[in-house]
């Protein structure tokens, strides 16, 4: 995989974006420790690095991997299509509002 570090700042922003929605998301529900590193994460006290690496978080994340596995897991092909090409499409639109040339292509 590709270090976020090495996108073109479009794509960086991109994935900024997706993560702070998810951020925003987990905030405001699930397990209370999930909520608490969600805030702490958007407020910039923890990094992301530091999150895989706490021993205190492992457990809790490695339930909510499980919980999101077997959500995936009963998903049907039609509804798992319908789900990727949702966020297809958020990708690809984030994408087109942060083209450097969005400006241009508008006047």
């Amino acid at each position: 995989m590709t270090p976020l570090t090495e996108f073109d700042p479009v794509e960086q922003e991109v994935h900024r974006r997706l993560l702070e929605g998810a951020l925003h998301r987990i905030r405001q529900g699930g397990h209370p420790l999930l909520r608490d590193m969600a805030e702490s994460l958007l407020k910039g006290e923890m990094t992301l690095d530091e999150l895989t690496r706490s021993s205190v978080a492992a457990p809790v994340l490695q339930a909510a991997a499980t919980s999101y596995l077997d959500w995936r897991k009963g998903l049907t092909q039609e509804e798992h299509g319908a789900l990727v090409a949702q966020v297809s499409a958020r990708v690809d639109q984030l994408r087109e509002d942060l083209a450097p040339d969005k400006d241009m292509k508008s006047a």
